[in-house]
């Protein structure tokens, strides 16, 4: 039965065996590629554009933020693929390209609304009156949520 005790990272890391090694080879692999396509590309498309996976004679996949990059993309594909070589020096056959716009500002989550009181009044006034009780009690819920009474 094998050892218990932790490994340095170290040798983690450099273990070929290792899964985070074949991870770490794979960024760097990565990374080599996108300073090969960096170099090809226009400076507009430069900052747009970004290596997600290079297959040996498969595919180079570009992931990049708007349809007007992909379409200038595209346009370039066999001349990327020239220049990303895959790791025994052969080029991807084909080019795909992946659109994901860029967040520029977080999400902005709903604020919670609230009935004016008014309104919560003619819910309630409704509901008394209404013969179906499961839409009574929805109407009784819907004026609950009224908020003070300087609020829309």
């Amino acid at each position: 039965m094998g050892s218990k005790r932790p490994r340095p990272v170290k040798r983690v890391l450099t273990d070929p065996r290792s899964m985070l090694a074949q991870l770490q080879q794979e960024a760097d692999h990565l990374r080599v590629q996108q300073a090969a396509l960096h170099e090809a590309l226009p400076s507009a498309l430069q900052a747009r554009c970004q290596v997600a996976k290079v297959e040996d004679e498969g595919e180079l996949l570009l992931i990049t933020d708007t349809p007007a990059a992909a379409s200038q993309l595209r346009f370039l594909g066999a001349a990327l693929c020239d220049s990303v070589r895959g790791r025994r020096g052969r080029a991807p056959a084909r080019v795909r390209i992946r659109i994901e716009p860029r967040r520029t500002q977080p999400v902005q989550l709903a604020r919670p609304r609230h009935l004016s009181p008014a309104a919560a009044t003619h819910l309630e006034a409704i509901a008394r009156h209404h013969p179906d009780e499961r839409m009574r009690q929805a109407l009784l819920r819907l004026a609950s949520r009224a908020g003070p009474s300087g609020q829309d």
